[in-house]
This record gives C-alpha cells, sequence and structure tokens, in this order.
C-alpha cells in the first residue's frame, strides 16, 4: 500500500521558511535604509542648511546700569515723615507685615540713592539689544522708544515676555541721531501706554511731591 507523503517535507520546510524570513529581513532593511534620513536631507530629500548669522556690533556704548541721584536732607526727612505716620497708622491696626514691607523699601531706596551704580557696555547689534552682557534678540522686542528724565537720555525697550518686561539704558544725548537710526531699521518707534504702575506713580507723585530743585 503507498505511503501518503505530506505536502510539505518536514526537512525542507526549515530552509524554505528562513529563505522566507531572509527575503523579508533584506525588504525590511531596504525600506529602512530608504526612509531613514540621508546626510542631504530626510526621505531622500536634501536639507537647506541655514547660515548661522555671525553677531556684529552695529554701535555701542557705556553707561551707568541705572539712573543715579543724591537726595538731600530735606528729601529724607519728607520721607521718614510720610513713613513715621504710616507706621503708627498700621500699628494701630497690627499689620506687622506692611510695617516691615515699609521699612525694607526705604532702606532699599537709601542704598540706591547712596551707591553709585556701575558703568557697563551697551551695545546694538544685528541681532539685538546686548544689555549688561545679556542678549534681547530683536524677535522678542516689541517696540523702542527715548525718553528723558531730568538731563538723561533714556532709551526704552518694550519686551514680549519675561523679565524685565521694560528695558531702560542710559545714554547721552549726542548719541541720539545714530542710535534711532540703526534701531528704525528693526523696531517701530513707539511708545506704549502708560501702565498702572506708571498712572499710580504719576498720581502719587502729584499728591507727595518728593522731587525737590
Amino acid at each position: 500500500m503507498p505511503v501518503r507523503q505530506h505536502p510539505t517535507d518536514p526537512q525542507e520546510e526549515p530552509s524554505a521558511v528562513q529563505g522566507n524570513l531572509g527575503v523579508s529581513a533584506a525588504k525590511e532593511e531596504k525600506r529602512t535604509l530608504t526612509d531613514q534620513p540621508s546626510a542631504k536631507g530626510g526621505m531622500g530629500e536634501p536639507i537647506e542648511v541655514l547660515p548661522v548669522r555671525e553677531i556684529k556690533t552695529l554701535f555701542s556704548w557705556r553707561a551707568p546700569v541705572r539712573l543715579f541721584r543724591r537726595r538731600n536732607r530735606e528729601f529724607w526727612t519728607t520721607v521718614l515723615s510720610i513713613a513715621f505716620l504710616l507706621g503708627v497708622i498700621l500699628f494701630f491696626i497690627e499689620e506687622w507685615l506692611l510695617i516691615a514691607v515699609i521699612v525694607a523699601l526705604i532702606f532699599v531706596y537709601y542704598v540706591l540713592s547712596s551707591v553709585p551704580p556701575e558703568e557697563v557696555e551697551h551695545q546694538i547689534t544685528n541681532r539685538g539689544i546686548r544689555f549688561a552682557g545679556r542678549d534681547y534678540f530683536w524677535e522678542d522686542i516689541i517696540c523702542f522708544w527715548i525718553s528723558q528724565k531730568g538731563e538723561q537720555k533714556i532709551l526704552n525697550f518694550e519686551m514680549i515676555f519675561g523679565f524685565p518686561k521694560r528695558l531702560a539704558l542710559l545714554f547721552k544725548g549726542e548719541d541720539e541721531k545714530t542710535i534711532r537710526g540703526i534701531l528704525k531699521k528693526y523696531l517701530s518707534e513707539e511708545e506704549p501706554p502708560p501702565s498702572f504702575l506708571d498712572k499710580a506713580s504719576d498720581k502719587l507723585a502729584k499728591i507727595v511731591p518728593l522731587e525737590t530743585n
């Protein structure tokens, strides 16, 4: 009686399976190599490599890092008198935290009015503003404007986000034309509306005039 053979010989099956796996692995490897980004670009397409813009200084100057004005005896007499009256009122309503805040603010303002600020280098570059060694790029700045306090010219920048929200750089009046000409190539010159703190400080200055000639 003839022996019935299996359609697939068990001895030949491993080699056939290995052959199929080898073909599949070769196809997978080929597909993987094709899909992987090459040195020229992703998926076989070349990538456009943008050149890194070198930072070039367009204008630089040295100036104090902040405004400074020594206060006379009359100024501090007025400030301490107001602080004493507020302290008495806050003492009776037991607002100890506010008393501590007032004392701390007066101490800080005394230090700022007694110690002259250091002089730093300001730079306008092709990438943005460099203030006290830190870079602020054009895409992070909204606008600029020039103000004056007393005889001191101030270059102001409104920032999109971050801290500080506004930058104030002191400069000499003789450099105003040069600075404005460079900045107008990158930013719009526009003074934003005063903030709540600006309005509050102006109103307080009118009610309690501390500035004396």
